[in-house]
């Protein structure tokens, strides 16, 4: 078989990793492997999102050591190559509208709109002063969807591994596979350390294709161990959440940060606790759209607005703790919002360190948009109201009102918990999505591997982490001062959208 393996992220060493494990395991199966990276041509890539110079440069020099002296040069090493087709583009008004984009029938707007918001952690920024990027952005995914169908085409590909998938710089190749009508299959970290996963999917996201493998994992598991191991798994991730110490990467845990205690309202109402999320997480991905709101925050507004619910219950807003980190546009709608339902409800904002699990003990009810508390809340014996999409939606954890109308009526009566088979099945998951070992990689920490006692890094390992630690900081310091630069320079150039 041809085996193509597209890699772009060569500074994350854990995702790097993943790339090289899966290439060693097509070596030693006979195979012909081909490995497609970036020599510089992606303007922007999730571990280098603003093309710095150096970090490119860095992300080459990795890229050649791994080939030379990990793989020995035994896999086709192919290099990016794109076309500089002159297309135009309309000029978006705000990111619902480059979300809408397609091409060919294909969502490069979603894919671009999935970068932008992890870059600047914001939903609601606005385009103007981001036009020619979004335009290079959308060319240059466009062309790495051509180059890599021509690439598939000559090599006679007959099977691609592609890292994420969701992004304008990973996504164009799970496409031009799947309209090449060869098998993609995107990957990332497991639940477990040494673990990996691997979907048939357009993206590891993929809310259809997570649940065929929990279901699948989970029968398996009880087939084969019984309940008592499940349990014991979806346990452990509970903890986990709950009191911290996970030692896999790939999930923020917040759990060290929780010392307060909540304030207790001492009297008989309804006390009704939501949960927010990262909305920016889920934003550029179609399938984690809508139900019951337009957003995550047009629901929280109608929420806090309603009459029939602020009168009659006890609210709590517990907001996201990753959202403290938010875009400036994003954290002045949070602000806007619980100013103007001060009056109606509590809200922990999300610099506070109040610990949420003891928001979920003194809930009569609770409600997320898809947060992982919505299931942990189930596992805690409480009624859990979904009113975003998850890939716990159809466990059975939780209510799911389908209009607001269909909310209130919930909360009007007594609602009891529902049985908390879903919560652990869940949990089991999580823990063992990751269904791939790694076989030929010795993983050290999170962040080093070897390979027959030979580091994957070619540099130390502290020395890496403190070099990314200040290209963070100096991309953070000098995101606005780059855009307004680069939007200049493209225009000196008589750069056509």
């Amino acid at each position: 078989m041809n085996i193509l393996i597209y890699s772009h992220i060569a500074l994350w060493t854990i995702h790097h990793a993943e790339t090289v494990e899966i290439a060693l395991k097509h070596l030693a199966e006979g195979d012909d492997v081909y490995i497609l990276s970036c020599d510089g041509d992606l303007v922007s890539c999730p571990a280098n999102s603003n093309h710095d110079k150096s970090l490119c440069l860095s992300c080459k020099h990795q890229t050649d050591y791994t080939l030379k002296e990990i793989l020995k040069n035994k896999v086709h090493d192919l290099r990016v190559s794109l076309y500089h087709d002159k297309l135009t583009f309309p000029e978006f008004s705000s990111l619902n509208e480059l979300v809408e984009f397609k091409f060919n029938d294909i969502p490069f707007g979603e894919l671009v709109a999935s970068q932008l918001v992890d870059d600047e952690r914001d939903c609601f920024f606005s385009l103007d002063k981001k036009q020619l990027k979004v335009c290079e952005m959308l060319s240059n995914s466009i062309s790495l969807y051509k180059h890599t169908r021509q690439i598939i085409k000559d090599k006679k590909i007959d099977k691609t591994y592609v890292w994420n998938g969701r992004r304008s710089a990973d996504g164009p190749v799970c496409y031009a596979a799947r309209d090449q009508g060869v098998s993609c299959e995107v990957y990332i970290s497991g639940g477990k350390r040494s673990t990996y996963i691997t979907l048939a999917a357009l993206k590891v996201h993929d809310l259809t294709a997570n649940k065929v493998l929990m279901d699948k994992l989970y029968e398996q598991a009880i087939e084969n161990n019984g309940m008592e191991l499940v349990n014991q798994e979806a346990l452990s991730f509970f903890k986990t959440q709950r009191y911290g110490g996970a030692n896999y990467p790939g999930y923020i845990h917040f759990a060290q940060e929780f010392k307060d205690v909540p304030d207790v309202i001492n009297n008989e109402r309804k006390k009704i606790v939501i949960f927010t999320s990262s909305y920016w997480e889920n934003f550029g991905m179609s399938d984690y759209r809508g139900v019951c709101y337009v957003d995550h925050y047009d629901g929280i507004k109608k929420i806090l607005r309603e009459e029939s619910i602020f009168t009659q219950n006890d609210l709590i807003v517990r907001w996201h703790p990753n959202l403290k980190t938010c875009g400036d546009s994003e954290r002045k709608v949070i602000d806007k919002v619980i100013r103007e339902s001060s009056e109606n409800a509590i809200h922990y904002p999300p610099e506070s360190n109040v610990d949420s699990y003891k928001l979920i003990d003194i809930a009569d009810v609770v409600i997320t948009f898809g947060s992982t508390m919505g299931i942990e809340a189930n596992f805690y014996g409480k009624p859990s109201i979904l009113l975003g999409r998850s890939l716990y939606e159809d466990l059975g954890a939780c209510y799911q009102p389908e209009s607001h109308s269909e909310l209130v009526n919930l909360l009007s009566g007594k609602l009891p918990p529902l049985p908390k088979t879903g919560s652990i099945k869940y949990g089991f998951y999580i823990v063992n999505c990751g269904q791939n070992y790694f076989k030929y990689l010795k993983q050290v920490d999170s962040w080093n591997f070897t390979y027959k006692n030979k580091s994957l890094q070619k540099i130390n390992p502290k020395t890496w982490r403190q070099m990314i630690k200040i290209q963070i900081i100096k991309s953070l310091k000098l995101l606005k001062l780059y855009d307004i630069v680069r939007y200049t320079a493209i225009s000196i150039r008589g750069f056509k959208n």
